[in-house]
């Protein structure tokens, strides 16, 4: 009997000091940190880290080595709550220890803890349906403000492409109906003579299609790299794995804006 699981839903992580945690991984990582008092978490695409203080005992300073590095626990998504009955029959059957399907205090939501043979402790994790869509429509909106946070800040590292992503752009190489195919062609060829082209990144808003496999942003993106600088209206489209990562996009705009013989290059 197999267990149908969608995604990893959250990773939990023992920490020394919350404070400093919330500054490394908020100042420094730039995530938003969330504060429910006992605990702060974040999101990475779909998934929550969870940062809770060190439980009693453990030595002060402690530092993660083998069974006590700062990992917890890992818990996969289940959209359907009777695969917990599921994982619970399966488990006892396997005579693996299991409580059975257990209440989260803090979430509300119910689970079922177990260990796998080298006392590595998982969950299989019920978020009905509803919470799953939301989810996967905020990782598509993070994805697509962290490709207009590269563009503005001019880092291609930050943005999260896969390696065999494929772009198709009016002014690329090709045009739209040739598109450049892999992480690495987008980032040397595509990407360094439009880093001193653009100027001011605004971005307007967002649109996810039905099946939640794709974005449309709306934005307005300036280009310095003629006179007088012009302000390009965009619509870039980005399809999205479920893994977070860009295996598709297209750029939309009038390259009339920046090519038209009124226009002089700066």
């Amino acid at each position: 009997m197999r267990i149908r699981t969608e995604s990893i839903h959250h990773v939990s992580l023992r920490v020394n000091d919350l404070k400093r945690a919330c500054d490394f991984y908020g100042d420094v990582l730039g995530f938003d940190i969330q504060d429910l008092g006992k605990l702060l978490y974040f999101t990475v695409g779909s998934t929550f880290v969870v940062l809770w203080p060190p439980n009693p005992g453990t030595p002060p300073n402690d530092r993660v080595i083998d069974t006590r590095v700062g990992f917890d626990h890992v818990a996969f998504h289940v959209g359907d709550r009777g695969e917990l009955d599921k994982a619970v029959e399966m488990l006892r059957s396997a005579r693996v220890p299991t409580a059975g399907i257990e209440r989260d205090p803090t979430l509300d939501k119910d689970y079922v803890c177990f260990r796998d043979p080298d006392n590595v402790q998982w969950e299989f994790y019920h978020v009905p349906a509803e919470a799953s869509s939301a989810q996967r429509r905020a990782q598509l909106r993070a994805v697509a403000d962290q490709y207009f946070e590269a563009l503005s800040r001019k880092d291609f590292a930050l943005i999260p492409y896969d390696e065999k992503v494929t772009l198709r752009a009016p002014l690329a190489p090709g045009g739209v109906n040739r598109p450049l195919v892999g992480r690495e062609a987008l980032q040397t060829v595509w990407w360094p003579p439009l880093v001193p082209a653009v100027g001011k990144v605004t971005v307007l808003d967002h649109y996810i299609n039905d099946s939640l496999t794709a974005i449309c942003s709306e934005a307005l993106v300036e280009v310095v790299a003629v006179k007088p600088p012009a302000t390009l209206r965009v619509a870039d489209r980005f399809t999205v794995n479920r893994e977070g990562k860009i295996i598709e996009q297209e750029n939309h705009f009038d390259p009339r804006d920046v090519t038209n013989p009124g226009w002089q290059t700066a």
